[in-house]
């Protein structure tokens, strides 16, 4: 257990440091304007939010601070206790706490998220996110799916 609870600290970090490391690379170069990676799809475009998903609830920076500390800890604790359910929930589990502890402490110092993906599909825009928005759509996924595998039986079961 020790061994996964180990593994699971370094992917986060390693996550964190990637997320971190593409949101400054997108101040740096994209401060001057967009860049159309294919066009009329996939652009970078740099958008501080300082709401949540959508631009939702903007200038609440306290409030999504305070709010995620728990959110975290509580989370953590569960995590601890589940890490053996399956691969999936070990991995989901290291793209939550990458995405949610990667967007916390940008808006912890910086008071807002950077964000930079942006897809057009036809005439819809999605919303501008970045790579922790990414890693918790995907945590979500694979968390969920290793809950169905756990009720629907021993599927996706890792035996130490």
């Amino acid at each position: 257990m020790q061994k996964k609870v180990k593994m699971a600290i370094l992917w986060i970090i390693i996550l964190i440091a990637v997320d971190i490391t593409t949101k400054v690379t997108a101040i740096f170069f994209l401060n001057s304007g967009p860049i159309s990676v294919i066009p009329q799809f996939f652009t970078l475009k740099l958008l501080y939010n300082t709401g949540a998903a959508f631009s939702l609830f903007e200038n609440a920076r306290w409030f999504f601070v305070a709010l995620t500390l728990p959110i975290l800890i509580i989370g953590w604790r569960y995590y601890l206790q589940h890490i053996a359910i399956s691969q999936w929930f070990f991995i989901g589990g290291v793209f939550f706490f990458a995405g949610t502890i990667g967007n916390f402490l940008e808006r912890l110092f910086l008071g807002r998220v950077t964000d930079f993906l942006s897809f057009t599909f036809g005439s819809y825009n999605f919303a501008v996110f970045n790579l922790a928005d990414s890693f918790l759509s995907i945590s979500i996924i694979l968390i969920l799916y290793a809950v169905y595998l756990h009720e629907k039986g021993n599927g996706g079961i890792v035996h130490e």
